[in-house]
């Protein structure tokens, strides 16, 4: 593991603690997280576009975020965009896809249980979290 993997492990793991806590994702730090590491890839010789392919995934969720009026949250969104900056396209796509399939085996699981009803609230990062820590150790 790199130091930027570290950092952005480091970064994962409070975002969704966070996420857990407060069910919300502060956007300033995850901005400022983004406007950083797109800086530092740029400087460290990524081209533009490939750096730019690497928020599709992000953007995706924004636009399901507003299709769905909030039902998933914004903050996923740019945090799925951070990601994308950090790692690209086809890893943040496997991390994403990761954290679909994970979120819906634990609500399934509240469902069958009765724990949790069809409006209950899940929050995402952790999912994110441990869908990145899988393409980590892939």
């Amino acid at each position: 593991m790199n130091v930027m993997e570290g950092m952005v492990l480091a970064g994962l793991f409070l975002l969704a603690l966070v996420d857990i806590k407060e069910k919300m994702i502060p956007v300033i730090p995850v901005m400022a997280a983004g406007g950083l590491l797109l800086v530092y890839q740029l400087w460290q010789g990524k081209g533009i576009w490939e750096v730019l392919a690497g928020l599709l995934p992000g953007l995706l969720l924004l636009l399901l975020s507003f299709c769905t009026r909030g039902g998933i949250g914004s903050g996923d969104g740019g945090v799925l965009c951070v990601l994308g900056t950090a790692c690209g396209v086809q890893e943040t796509v496997a991390v994403l896809g990761l954290a679909f399939v994970l979120e819906a085996v634990i609500a399934a699981g509240l469902l069958v249980t009765r724990r949790a009803g069809r409006k209950t609230e899940l929050p995402f990062l952790p999912c994110v979290l441990a869908g990145y820590i899988v393409v980590l150790l892939r």
